[in-house]
């Protein structure tokens, strides 16, 4: 009688959940305890492939977990590997060979035969191990794949495994996800389910006991384990979930490089980027939608005239100061901004006398939600008193927000991102009594500041 290994399978209720990092410390958990362990995943989909000694390609998520069990890759930890092409098409790598490019109803076909091949490789992989730590992939609920399902319950079901499900709890909803998963199973796969881990966990355990104890009333089984939300672990990410997100590992320093990727629809290997994020003197951003406007674009834009006050730090004012240009609200409509944006920061073509923090030009930054406030009249000025800027008042282009004190106008602006964090401005750095926050003194407003209500 062959030898059959034990088997654990890690399902999810959905995408980036966290099933491969639970997975692949399990691996390590095991392997720690003595026991040998293997990885496994039936299908994996994902551009980010690893190449084999033996010149094969799997996901690298699979590698490593099995760097985890302190093991050498082998393509039968990930027979099937998926790399999007389209919407609707991949190129299908059998064992880490490639067996041809397919759109979606094509490989609904061919999956009689690569799953012949997962468990061909599955079962000569676990006889040589006392225990198979499975992955799966998205959900073992999505009823609308299951008729044809390689990589979740079915594989489940040949390897004899018991079923953790994992749940993202940092997003919302993980209770939701958790009883609506089991519901949509079938008795048989519910059956394989030994309990849940709610991955991703930040806030106070306690909290979470009234909700434990209605889960498992509601479907009979229990949560094993409470994940906390660990951040920057340095793994690869298995698919592109995540890469739009655009997080960096660890606090950067001030004087840091900074390098900026596109973050285009479809992108490859995209883990290559890792060691950028990991380096402390690196700041690596994805961009989804930069623009260059030229100077006589700026000028063809809707131009707005502004007459306002203007404050300085010093305690002097100017009063119905005539500026035009581009008011904000037209100037970002013109970008495609991300959902994690929350901050403006301008550059200045103008370096300073003096390097401080690592910054040797002007920059300040603008919550982006007040420049989007008509009532503020923030501006992108070009013309002072009815002509261009003169170099001496900011040209080509400064910032113009009357409610804030001057310093905040930087001038000689060539240069806008957008981050998810406020950015202190050179004047700030170069000496704390200038805040990042400037609003005028109420006393020395004719017009009341809209922000204060």
């Amino acid at each position: 009688m062959s030898h059959k290994a034990a088997c654990l399978a890690v399902l999810g209720t959905g995408s980036d959940v966290g099933k491969s990092i639970v997975a692949t410390a399990l691996c390590r958990i095991f392997a720690n305890r003595g026991l040998r362990v293997a990885p496994f995943k039936a299908q994996n989909m994902s551009n980010n492939s690893f190449v084999t000694n033996q010149g094969c390609e799997m996901g690298r998520a699979q590698v490593v977990q099995a760097q985890a069990c302190r093991l050498a890759p082998d393509v039968r930890m990930n027979p099937v590997l998926l790399k999007p092409g389209s919407d609707t098409g991949s190129q299908v790598v059998v064992l880490g060979r490639a067996v041809g490019c397919m759109d979606v109803q094509e490989y609904v076909a061919y999956k009689p035969t690569a799953f012949e091949a997962v468990k061909k490789a599955y079962d000569g992989l676990s006889a040589d191990f006392d225990l198979m730590v499975l992955e799966g992939a998205g959900s073992p609920a999505e009823i609308n794949l299951k008729s044809h399902d390689i990589v979740n319950m079915r594989m489940a079901e040949h390897a004899g495994a018991r079923v953790l499900l994992v749940g993202d709890i940092d997003r919302g909803g993980v209770f939701a996800a958790l009883a609506g998963t089991m519901e949509l199973l079938t008795e048989a796969e519910r059956s394989r389910v030994t309990g849940y881990v709610l991955n991703k966990f930040r806030g106070d355990r306690s909290l979470l006991d009234p909700a434990l104890s209605a889960l498992f009333e509601l479907t009979g089984r229990p949560v094993l384990g409470v994940v906390p939300w660990l951040r920057d672990l340095g793994l690869p990410e298995e698919d592109s979930v995540s890469f739009g997100q655009g997080f960096t590992c660890g606090d950067k320093r001030k004087d840091c490089l900074d390098v900026v990727c596109l973050a285009l629809p479809r992108v490859s290997n995209f883990n290559d980027l890792d060691p950028l994020a990991l380096e402390p003197d690196v700041r690596l951003r994805l961009v989804e939608s930069p623009l260059d406007l030229t100077y006589a674009q700026l000028r063809a834009l809707p131009q707005t005239a502004r007459t306002v006050d203007f404050h300085c730090v010093e305690g002097w004012s100017v009063q119905d100061v005539p500026w035009s240009g581009v008011a904000f609200p037209d100037l970002l409509a013109r970008v495609r901004l991300k959902s994690g944006a929350t901050h403006v920061v301008f550059h200045s073509i103008s370096p300073t006398k003096s390097r401080v923090s690592g910054t040797d030009h002007y920059i300040e930054s603008f919550p982006l939600s007040e420049l989007l406030r008509p009532e503020l009249n923030c501006l992108l000025a070009l013309d002072l008193e009815g002509a261009p800027l003169p170099h001496d008042r900011g040209a080509p282009a400064r910032v113009v927000c009357p409610f804030d004190l001057a310093y905040k106008s930087i001038k000689f602006v060539n240069r806008v991102e957008f981050t998810d964090h406020s950015v202190p401005g050179w004047w700030t750095r170069a000496n704390p009594i200038y805040p990042v926050d400037a609003p005028v003194p109420p006393r020395r407003l004719r017009v009341k500041d809209p922000r204060r209500g």
